[in-house]
């Protein structure tokens, strides 16, 4: 498996990208589909590395981040990234017991 690169946005994150009380909201409103790719990408996965991993075209790829990028009111990996992280449960895997 090759070694996963996280990609860091060189912009500073927007007004737009700092998490308010409805995009916790907002994470429900995400398919299965849109949350596997936002869990990729917080991962640091690019869109070609998720890609490989999956039935998906890079453009398909781009759509379905735009996707969620636009329902979660973020415009950037780091607004993702600053949403995410106040609810991970959304996202991760049950550790098995």
């Amino acid at each position: 498996m090759p070694a996963r690169t996280i990609k860091h946005s060189p912009h500073p994150p927007s007004a737009s990208d700092t998490p308010g009380p409805d995009h916790a909201a907002n994470l429900a409103g995400l398919s299965p589909r849109e949350r596997q790719v936002a869990a990729a990408l917080y991962e640091g996965l690019s869109l070609r590395q998720i890609a490989q991993g999956s039935a998906s075209s890079i453009e398909t790829l781009r759509k379905q981040r735009a996707s969620v990028y636009r329902k979660l009111g973020v415009n950037s990996l780091a607004g993702l990234r600053q949403v995410w992280a106040p609810q991970p449960s959304v996202f991760t895997r049950p550790s098995p017991h």
